[in-house]
């Protein structure tokens, strides 16, 4: 299985907000030459030491060379991370083990996906016949997982042992 690389830790369909210095947040290193970005967070109330919540979450969000990190959402509410994966097969067989994971821990992760298609696109798909639809194949399959609490919102230790279950059971996929 192939780890998505995300040079940012925002998401990138979402512009980067305005960092509040009167607000909970912490500090990613973005490489190892000193560049470092400020972001917003947001601790869940239930959390009783928001400094080793805040020393976990930079263990997943700080880049590594060996892995791909987790990123913080734009408003500091959750984590996500994607997953490339070869098959729908892969893709199912990961989805069903963080759903069993979620169920163990009474914390359920989010989980999306994405198929990466060459071929006919949607638009073109609707003026060509039958037969051309089927020259489409799909080359991978993204899972895009979100941790985050609900309640009390924000971010908290289960989200941080969730992610890091979750990053075990791709290790496993291989």
């Amino acid at each position: 299985m192939e780890q998505e690389t995300d040079p940012t830790p925002t998401l990138p369909s979402q512009p980067n907000p305005t960092y509040d210095p009167t607000k909970p947040s912490i500090t990613i290193p973005l490489d190892n030459q000193g560049s470092i970005l400020k972001r917003n967070i947001v601790i869940s109330p239930a959390v009783k030491n928001p400094t080793s919540l805040t020393t976990a979450l930079l263990g997943l969000l700080s880049p590594s060379p060996s892995t791909a990190q987790w990123s913080l959402d734009p408003a500091g509410h959750a984590i996500t991370r994607s997953y490339v994966l070869d098959t729908a097969e892969q893709a199912r067989l990961f989805r069903e083990r963080i759903s069993t994971v979620s169920d163990e821990m009474n914390h359920h992760a989010r989980v999306s996906l994405e198929a990466a298609v060459t071929g006919p696109t949607a638009a073109a798909a609707e003026e060509d016949t039958e037969a051309d639809l089927g020259k489409a194949t799909v080359t991978a399959i993204t899972v895009i997982v979100t941790c985050t609490t609900h309640q009390p919102p924000g971010l908290s230790m289960r989200d941080v042992r969730l992610a890091r279950r979750i990053d075990g059971l791709a290790l496993e996929l291989g």
